[in-house]
């Protein structure tokens, strides 16, 4: 990949491309590199792990990647990470609790995963996060109170959630905006 080459990058957008491992690993040697889209691509816990040499990267995009939640321990490398977006990926519960020792998180999208109560009761770990992104998963009132803990919200999308809008509407301690 001649990318490597464009050393001051700083934002790089690759989703739904044909970029194979061996390109991703290429970009670890964009150290002003940012921003990162990576978006409906197979990623392995290799690419993942040259990544996380990304020690300034700040906002990842991997919705509608095939990456497994061993992947995630790796992703907790960046420190740096205030944005994550992992909508439509195999994410599990062992693989958010990895996540939450990302402390700058503040932006973070786990729709349509694998994630249930569990995984959502370690949200709590995150102290900075402001926006998250429930779409498409079944709720039910113990992550519902698992949800409005989280009293640093500001923003909750739950759009395409089973079961959440009369129970969300009768917790006035929930302060977010609602996405429907």
């Amino acid at each position: 990949m001649e990318l490597q080459r464009l050393t001051a990058l700083e934002d790089l957008d690759l989703s739904w491309t044909n970029v194979t491992g061996i390109g991703i690993r290429h970009l670890r040697s964009l150290k002003h590199l940012t921003d990162l889209e990576l978006q409906g691509m197979t990623i392995s816990v290799e690419d993942v792990a040259s990544l996380a040499e990304l020690k300034q990267l700040s906002y990842l995009v991997l919705d509608a990647c095939d990456i497994a939640d061993e992947a995630m321990g790796k992703l907790s490398d960046l420190q740096g990470l205030s944005s994550l977006f992992l909508d439509g990926t195999n994410l599990g519960d062992g693989g958010l609790a990895e996540l939450v020792t990302l402390q700058k998180l503040e932006q973070l999208d786990i729709s349509n995963t694998n994630v249930t109560l569990t995984g959502l009761l370690e949200l709590n770990k995150l102290p900075r996060l402001a926006d998250l992104w429930l779409g498409g998963m079944m709720l039910n009132d113990e992550s519902l109170t698992a949800i409005s803990s989280l009293k640093q919200l500001e923003l909750l999308d739950l759009t395409r959630s089973e079961e959440h809008t009369s129970e969300l509407q009768s917790r006035r301690n929930l302060v977010c905006r609602l996405l429907l």
